[in-house]
């Protein structure tokens, strides 16, 4: 099954170095790797062009939003597995097999990785889609929650594993 990455960027040249740097460095292949701008106002699309000349570069006209530039990512990606990682984060070196072997074990079609943030606080500790359609995080902001209170529900997408 063929796999691609996709980075989703809103004016963020600052994070580009390292995000795209963390993808040349996992040690499993993309097939196709996509950048998509949200109508950025900070030279991101073309730095990424002169830096990264494979990487597929789509400009979005205006600015849509992240949900519209995921979007423009799935359908440039044609099928298979699909990494969408937005541009201020950066992945692990095994976090694309993780999620690969999460999804093939589960029969899912969606993996979300833990998020750990700079201070290494825990963003959230991946995740499962509820039936009403929201992303339920374990371990959101720190500590699994209060006993009684339940995970939290929300919808978010700062790295995530499709199969499309």
């Amino acid at each position: 099954m063929t796999l691609a990455a996709a980075v989703i960027n809103r004016d963020g040249l600052r994070y580009l170095p390292g995000c795209l740097a963390a993808l040349a460095a996992t040690p499993v292949p993309f097939g196709r790797l996509i950048f998509v701008d949200d109508a950025s106002c900070d030279g991101s699309a073309d730095w990424v062009e002169r830096n990264y000349p494979d990487v597929r570069v789509i400009r979005l006209p205006r600015r849509e939003g992240a949900a519209a530039a995921r979007n423009a990512a799935i359908a440039a990606a044609g099928g298979g597995l699909l990494l969408l990682l937005d541009c201020d984060a950066s992945i692990s070196g095994g976090c694309v097999q993780e999620l690969r072997k999460e999804l093939t074990a589960h029969g899912a079609v969606l993996a979300l990785p833990r998020v750990l943030l700079p201070s290494g606080v825990s963003q959230h500790g991946g995740g499962r889609m509820h039936f009403l359609g929201f992303t339920i995080f374990d371990e959101a902001w720190g500590a699994a929650p209060a006993a009684g209170g339940g995970p939290r529900c929300a919808c978010g997408a700062t790295a995530l594993l499709l199969d499309l």
